[in-house]
């Protein structure tokens, strides 16, 4: 059964921290507050799969507003560990994992109640992994993936309800992968 916990939120800046998540917080599926993974061992995301939820705002990299390079990932290989995660109730954000190559383990990410921003992940290839995401509320935000070659991912994206932005991705050649939008509430930049 679906068990909530940690009103407040929960930060993981250790490996340790992920790894021992079930064992700290036994039963635990739904995250009612925001969750922020951020720190310099960070690997792989694994001890959270059993997370199907969070009620606030998920970001694996830096929080928003917080420009400092402290709040990087520069070891997270996958987000692997992710899969049972169907519903953020806030905006998600994938910003500053150095080596993070796709968005492998997002698959089962049905449901985001704000915006996506996929930013400063400077060896993202591919958003391949967030397949199933339909709709996003708010913005959708893909910049500074300096290696990013194409939009394959968002197959099944048919609208925004805020901007579409897609900047400073210098590898990028086209928005083939973007198909299905048919609403984009708050245009395109």
């Amino acid at each position: 059964a679906a068990q909530s916990c940690l009103p407040e939120g929960i930060t993981f800046t250790t490996q340790q921290e992920i790894d021992n998540f079930q064992a700290n917080y036994p039963g635990c599926t739904e995250i009612e507050g925001d969750v922020s993974i951020y720190g310099y061992d960070i690997t792989n995301l694994n001890g959270l799969n059993s997370l199907s939820s969070v009620g606030g705002d998920f970001t694996i990299g830096y929080p928003m507003g917080l420009w400092s390079n402290t709040y990087t990932n520069p070891m997270l290989t996958s987000l692997s560990g992710l899969q049972g995660l169907t519903t953020v109730t806030g905006d998600v954000g994938i910003r500053f994992n150095e080596i993070l190559p796709s968005l492998a383990g997002l698959s089962g990410l049905l449901n985001v109640g704000g915006s996506v921003e996929i930013t400063t992940n400077k060896n993202l290839i591919t958003l391949s992994g967030i397949n199933n995401l339909a709709s996003i509320p708010g913005d959708l935000i893909i910049d500074m993936n300096q290696s990013l070659t194409g939009l394959s991912g968002f197959e099944n994206l048919t609208s925004i309800g805020g901007m579409l932005k897609i900047i400073y991705d210098s590898l990028l050649i086209n928005l083939q992968g973007l198909n299905s939008i048919d609403s984009i509430q708050g245009g395109l930049i």
